[in-house]
């Protein structure tokens, strides 16, 4: 009754807050209950931002909450803010739960301001590619905790990383919430170990909200399925055995990026449990249709390939062109550049995958034809974006002379009605809707509450 009650609350936000926004509302949050709640600045940014930990409550047990892990997934930020208004206004929730409660709205404050260009909408597909960032994987703080792996070895985290280390080595969470979300799709979960009866809890979690579950393929073929859209937390070892294993390459030559953040916790509470709960901006209800086509998941997953090397090959074309004409190092294009690789080298996973994985050869059904194939445009649509950004930029801020000036905007306008021309293949595909904020944060918080609940 409690959960129903606290989640019932949540606003009817209408857009995302700012880095400076959520700051400020932890800033005032600190000062007008300043018995209940504690505010630490916990590092700075590589640019110099604050980073700030909020504490909440008293008890036996540590909780560890923070969002903008990947600076494009903003919803996290939103719950945290509202869980951490109603934990100091509301003694019933706080006493529900053993916990302390350790909130951080936002662990990568840079790579954040870089997506508020889209955070006030509109909220559409186009416009969320068109200003998207994500920086690259060695430069994520989720995946840049330190790992020594076979021949895999990284100890070079971020500051921004360096501070989540530290809460993490100091309070050694029971419970942690690393708070991602997608971009389109179908709600999914990833939890650290199996617990069956937690599959029904989040399947009723998300169908009351009338969203589609994810019944695609996973993310990437080393995570193991608990059961639909519910995966094991995966692990840069997992993707490291899965290589070594069907590859002829050493698999660190392809991962350039370090440990999770649970991988990390790990090694100091070997109990923590840890959840993951990712929703979509955007959603088509064939993600979860299970009605069989007359093909194969392997002819569907190569087919995905075959569009995705397309796509690449495109962008270098244009890249072969331009590129040569850049003068500055935007963090758009370290990014883009950065992902393409990533794809090229998933693309030659994913075609073992296909290759050699059982159960390739049974038919596929309409959610994983519109995973494989225009969810896989729309996430092809977001590393155009970033190249185009930074060819913005380098127009901007560029000191060519006129005629290669219009060299450098020519490229730039071939990939942009390149760009268009698949964002309206996929929309010829989709029925998409933009589901409410107020859904989402519902989703993450009723999901985290109801596991401590049963779990912790």
């Amino acid at each position: 009754m409690l959960i129903s009650r606290i989640v019932g609350d949540v606003p009817d936000y209408k857009c995302f807050k700012t880095v400076e926004e959520l700051n400020n509302d932890s800033i005032e949050l600190a000062r007008s209950s300043p018995d209940l709640v504690s505010l630490k600045r916990i590092g700075k940014s590589r640019n110099g931002e604050d980073i700030i930990l909020l504490q909440i409550g008293k008890g036996s047990k540590e909780a560890l909450l923070f969002a903008c892990p990947h600076p494009n997934e903003p919803i996290g930020a939103m719950m945290l803010t509202y869980l951490s208004e109603r934990l100091a206004g509301d003694k019933a929730l706080r006493e529900a739960f053993d916990f302390r409660w350790n909130i951080i709205k936002c662990i990568d404050p840079d790579g954040t301001k870089l997506n508020e260009p889209w955070f006030k909408g509109p909220f559409t597909p186009k416009n969320y590619a068109e200003k998207y960032y994500r920086p690259a994987s060695y430069e994520q703080v989720e995946w840049t905790f330190p790992v020594d792996y076979k021949t895999l070895k990284f100890d070079n985290p971020l500051p921004e990383t360096r501070a989540l280390m530290n809460v993490i080595e100091e309070f050694r969470p029971d419970f942690m919430y690393s708070l991602h979300n997608s971009g389109f799709g179908g709600a999914f979960f990833y939890i650290s170990k199996e617990e069956s009866e937690l599959y029904d809890l989040f399947h009723d979690t998300v169908k009351r909200r009338d969203i589609p579950l994810h019944m695609g393929e996973a993310e990437a073929p080393f995570m193991k399925k608990y059961a639909d859209a519910v995966f094991k937390i995966p692990t840069i070892r997992d993707n490291y055995d899965f290589i070594a294993e069907n590859m002829d390459i050493d698999p660190a030559k392809v991962i350039n990026m370090g440990a999770s953040s649970f991988e990390f916790l790990s090694g100091y509470n070997k109990d923590a449990f840890g959840l993951v709960c990712e929703v979509p901006y955007f959603y088509d209800h064939k993600i979860e249709d299970q009605t069989e086509i007359n093909i194969s998941r392997r002819e569907v997953l190569l087919e995905s390939i075959k569009i995705s090397s397309e796509i690449i090959n495109k962008i270098n074309s244009v890249l072969e062109k331009g590129e040569g004409l850049f003068q500055t190092q935007s963090p758009y294009l370290k990014a883009a550049k950065q992902l393409l690789l990533m794809y090229e080298n998933n693309n030659r996973t994913r075609t073992a995958w296909a290759e050699n994985s059982p159960g390739m050869e049974m038919k596929a059904t309409i959610a994983h034809y519109f995973d494989g194939i225009t969810i896989a445009k729309f996430y092809h649509l977001i590393l155009i974006g970033m190249f185009i950004r930074h060819f913005d930029y380098e127009i901007e801020n560029s000191s060519l002379r006129r005629e290669k000036l219009r060299q450098l905007k020519v490229s730039k306008d071939i990939l942009f009605d390149y760009f268009l021309s698949i964002n309206e293949s996929m929309e010829k595909e989709l029925k998409y809707q933009q589901i409410p904020i107020k859904k989402l944060v519902e989703i993450q918080l009723e999901s985290g509450l109801r596991l401590i609940q049963k779990m912790i």
